[in-house]
């Protein structure tokens, strides 16, 4: 498989991980307005929201490996769309379709990614 079918590839299994990722986030802040009766700015701006919710049940998935899991996938979704996204938008300006500056975007936006995801969470767990 060359590395630009795998890129693609992995720009729609992101895109596609980013709607799943949001419409649990959707479902989780339904859930959380319908059982607690705030409003969906108090959610966003108390912090007592926060303190209340986490010791929930639904909360609590995401303090085990499954949970974890969903959201190490879901935050390097965010991160490659996003770059796959901009590799994209040059292309649409005309630019870096020669097959070297195609294999070094590819490269950049998956190392970036990468490097990126990886600060993101050095700094949530220290």
């Amino acid at each position: 498989m060359q590395i630009t079918s795998a890129l693609s590839i992995l720009h729609r299994v992101s895109g596609l991980f980013l709607f799943i990722g949001f419409l649990i986030l959707l479902w989780w802040l339904i859930y959380c307005i319908h059982n607690y009766g705030y409003s969906a700015s108090e959610i966003l701006c108390i912090t007592s929201f926060i303190v209340e919710i986490r010791e929930d049940m639904i909360f609590s998935i995401f303090k085990h490996t499954f949970g974890k899991s969903i959201l190490i996938i879901w935050s390097y979704s965010l991160f490659y769309h996003m770059l796959a996204g901009v590799r994209h938008l040059i292309w649409d300006a005309g630019l870096g379709f020669k097959m070297k500056q195609v294999y070094l975007s590819g490269w950049s936006a998956v190392i970036t990614s990468l490097v990126m995801w990886a600060l993101v969470w050095v700094s949530l767990l220290s």
